[in-house]
C-alpha cells in the first residue's frame, strides 16, 4: 500500500520537478520517483564502497605501500588517510 508524502519545495526545485517531465515525458510522479531511487542507489553504492575500503585498507596497507606506484599513495596510507 503507497502512503502519500508532502513535501516543500523552493520555487526553483518546484519548476524542475514540472519542466523535466516535459522533457522525458514522464509523469511529475515518475520523475520524482526515478529521482528518489536514484539518489538512494547511488548514497548506498558509495556508503558500501566506503565500508569496504575502512576494512580492506587497514588489513592490506604494507601491501598497498609495497605496491605503491607515486609516493602520494605511499604517504597517504602512512598518514592513515584515504588515497
Amino acid at each position: 500500500m503507497a502512503e502519500q508524502l508532502r513535501l516543500r519545495l523552493s520555487a526553483a526545485e518546484l519548476h524542475a520537478v514540472h519542466v523535466r517531465p516535459d522533457i522525458e515525458v514522464a509523469s511529475v510522479r515518475e520523475v520524482v520517483r526515478r529521482a528518489i531511487r536514484d539518489y538512494f542507489d547511488a548514497r548506498g553504492r558509495a556508503e558500501l564502497v566506503d565500508r569496504v575500503l575502512d576494512r580492506a585498507l587497514p588489513r592490506y596497507a604494507q601491501a598497498i605501500k609495497r605496491l605503491a606506484i607515486t609516493s602520494d599513495l605511499g604517504n597517504a596510507l602512512e598518514q592513515g588517510r584515504r588515497p
